[in-house]
């Protein structure tokens, strides 16, 4: 099986600035010798997919960061397989007013059905490029007022972590419009929701383990994968959780645990069915 994560750590960080802008699509590029475009526009992406740090770094640097970030795919057992798409974003999108407040008439409930209901709807509404739609469900999986749920959701000193990491997230939740398009562009069209309580279920991540068991206030987890037909290729997208009345996304929630270094990876990234296997392999 193919796994393209959202974020890999797997990718040799040796691009150029000028050979990943070079790779974006037509339409995504900055102006020619717009530097200043160019800079915002990979800093943008980086703070929304959860990479701290990037303020003031050249790019070269970026680009190797980006490159880190949604470089290449990876299988079960971390075998490198074909590079993603390296942007996901228009470089200067216009304005969305749609993305500004939260939408008070969408409600889905909390359950599998409920958040496969919702990301079934987002699909169509991407797919057939509705604007107002998507920009309504985008914005509502924003977590408003993240900083008192983190607080009491995992306590005063993880939650202010947890609120540092995700403010650039909020701030950015449009990206992942552009996210979700390319891989329903690619065929990888089908929803698979998963739901997690237990910090021991092998099929959660590294982080999402540790969050599950460091919760002072227990959440449920949920992660989206979308797959193609044949179940050969995916991408994971986590974490999400439901507040409210509807789904909120909350991103891999890194701030609750040290990477696990190996031969490269972050097992963190992994499932721990797949993370035992690899550190299995190695020894």
């Amino acid at each position: 099986m193919h796994v393209c994560q959202l974020t890999s750590h797997r990718t040799s960080a040796t691009w150029s600035a000028r050979s990943a802008i070079q790779s974006w699509p037509a339409r995504a590029r900055p102006a020619s010798g717009d530097s200043s475009r160019t800079l915002a526009t990979l800093q943008k992406t980086l703070r929304f997919l959860g990479v701290s740090r990037v303020s003031g770094a050249a790019p070269v640097v970026l680009s190797a960061l980006l490159g880190a970030a949604l470089g290449t795919g990876c299988d079960e057992d971390g075998n490198t397989r074909a590079k993603v798409p390296t942007m996901l974003i228009d470089a200067a999108p216009a304005p969305n007013p749609a993305l500004g407040r939260l939408p008070q008439d969408l409600k889905y409930e909390a359950t599998i059905s409920g958040f496969t209901r919702f990301m079934r709807d987002l699909r169509v509404a991407i797919m057939s490029n509705d604007t107002p739609a998507t920009g309504l469900m985008v914005a509502s999986l924003r977590l408003e007022d993240y900083a008192s749920w983190m607080t009491q959701t995992f306590g005063e000193s993880l939650g202010k972590k947890l609120s540092e990491q995700y403010k650039p997230q909020s701030e950015e939740i449009g990206q992942i419009v552009e996210v979700l398009r390319e891989q329903f562009d690619k065929g990888l069209t089908e929803i698979e929701i998963g739901r997690y309580q237990s910090s021991d279920n092998p099929s959660v991540t590294g982080y999402q383990s540790a969050a599950l068991s460091k919760m002072v206030a227990a959440v449920p987890l949920y992660s989206v994968r979308l797959m193609s037909k044949n179940r050969k290729q995916m991408f994971h997208i986590s974490s999400f959780v439901h507040d409210k009345k509807s789904f909120r996304f909350i991103g891999k929630l890194r701030a609750v645990a040290k990477k696990k270094p190996l031969g490269g990876r972050d097992l963190n990234e992994y499932r721990l069915s797949d993370a035992a296997r690899l550190t299995t392999r190695t020894k």
